[in-house]
């Protein structure tokens, strides 16, 4: 039986790869609290273009568009929301709006559960898809529907008859919405906490009513844990991948993942980490989310720092910081952000407990190797061949200035030194391989 499942699992997966070209589909974008940091719209879709993006995540807020029952309308202070959808679409960008969080009008503003609730939230999503028909085409139901957030005390949550509600909430979006719009994606909303066997309860009540499941699959609180990599992006994928058997056992079908939701925050005290460290995470976590056929794309949280107290996580997830000045992360999203967009989808080389291997094929079928340590272990590696003697080129994906040249082949063996940062590897064969040398435990913090 269990063998059976893989297989079909495994044809399905292959089908699933074939089609458009694979640097066209994938979407690395950013959530920007536009209307809470006062960004400046212009400034930010600059900043998210030249970093290699091509999509936001913005939330017109339910309650900010029915602020007279049954009135639905775009008030002043949405307008620099809709300024970055419409400069961003204008340069090219697939923007993804969130629908989200109570109104005051219907149910106490808490979860709209009820008939008049849910009647009413599915035409605030038709009357948003109406207004941005032909530049929004991604839709997400919610936000952390099972976390209570949005709400200034979580209102009770009952997980069994909770999922219920919220697979009829999104199957009433997902109609209004498509009336307006035949060819938009409804996603299921973010996932909080990943609750795994609530998601399941909610794909199970949902039937096909949804086109892809948006996950928020953070772990910067979990602590290294005893493999040594329960807070890296690593264990972020092995997570993903089990969600991803689960429900296609659950639903029988390839059902489409987005992660509009995944950072790792740089304050001070526990479970922060060096903006360093960041850059790396952002880094992997891109390489490792492009090499999966089921992950449409990654959205990083966020774009800018909510705050400047050094000591408090929810101020220190931005790409920039509150004065819009980029991190060391920003410029980890812009150079593999570039590798990604220039190459087929990414397969795996070779990967154990201290090295992970990505190679991406470019255009004239050139390879392209990426190396790291998943373990932020500091490393000496040596590059292999059997083929005739070539000189190969290496660098820090995110110093490419760096680059220096070693010889392998025809009995020669080059050396380089890899760690938490990928490292790039151009110019080498099909038959390029590596091997450990020897390693110093250097964690990055």
């Amino acid at each position: 039986m269990i063998l059976r499942f893989l297989c079909g699992f495994a044809m399905l997966l292959s089908t699933w790869l074939g089609g458009k070209a694979y640097a066209s589909e994938f979407l690395i974008g950013v959530t920007a609290h536009i209307l809470g940091n006062h960004t400046d719209p212009a400034l930010f879709i600059e900043h998210a273009q030249a970093s290699g993006m091509n999509s936001i995540r913005v939330e017109p807020l339910w309650s900010a568009v029915e602020q007279e029952k049954g009135i639905y309308a775009f008030p002043p202070e949405l307008m620099p929301l809709q300024e970055a959808v419409d400069r961003s679409v204008l340069r090219g960008f697939r923007p993804l709006v969130i629908l989200n969080y109570g109104n005051q009008f219907y149910d106490r503003g808490s979860y709209p559960v009820s008939e008049e609730a849910q009647a009413a939230f599915a035409r605030y999503a038709q009357y948003i898809a109406t207004r941005l028909k032909g530049k929004v085409r991604i839709y997400e139901v919610w936000n952390e529907w099972n976390a209570g957030t949005g709400f200034p005390s979580p209102p009770p949550f009952d997980k069994s008859t909770s999922a219920r509600h919220f697979a009829r909430l999104v199957g009433a979006a997902n109609a209004a919405i498509k009336q307006v719009d035949p060819d938009a994606t409804v996603l299921i909303g973010g996932l909080g906490y990943r609750d795994l066997e609530w998601l399941l309860e909610v794909v199970g009540n949902a039937g096909a009513h949804y086109d892809g499941i948006a996950m928020h699959p953070y772990n910067f609180a979990d602590g290294d844990g005893p493999s040594g990599d329960g807070n890296k992006p690593e264990e972020v994928a092995r997570w993903l991948d089990n969600a991803n058997e689960r429900i296609f056992r659950k639903t029988g079908r390839l059902v489409p993942f987005y992660i509009t939701e995944i950072g790792w925050p740089d304050h001070i005290g526990a479970s922060g980490i060096s903006q360093a460290a960041v850059a790396q995470y952002v880094a992997r976590m891109l390489l490792l989310a492009s090499s999966r056929a089921y992950v449409r794309g990654v959205w990083w949280y966020g774009y800018q720092d909510d705050g400047s107290d050094p000591h408090d996580p929810e101020h220190h997830f931005g790409l920039v910081n509150k004065e819009g000045v980029p991190k060391p992360a920003l410029h980890a999203l812009r150079a593999t952000a570039s590798l990604i967009k220039s190459a087929d989808r990414p397969r795996s080389c070779q990967t154990d407990e201290f090295l992970s291997c990505l190679v991406f094929t470019g255009g004239d079928n050139r390879l392209t190797y990426v190396l790291w340590s998943p373990r932020n272990v500091e490393l000496v590696v040596a590059v292999l061949s059997d083929g005739p003697s070539t000189d190969i080129s290496a660098q820090a994906i995110i110093t490419p200035a760096d680059r220096r040249t070693l010889r392998t082949g025809s009995g020669s063996t080059g050396r380089i030194r890899v760690s938490g940062m990928p490292v790039v590897i151009n110019g080498g064969g099909a038959d390029l391989r590596f091997e450990v040398a020897s390693r110093v435990m250097s964690p990055a913090r």
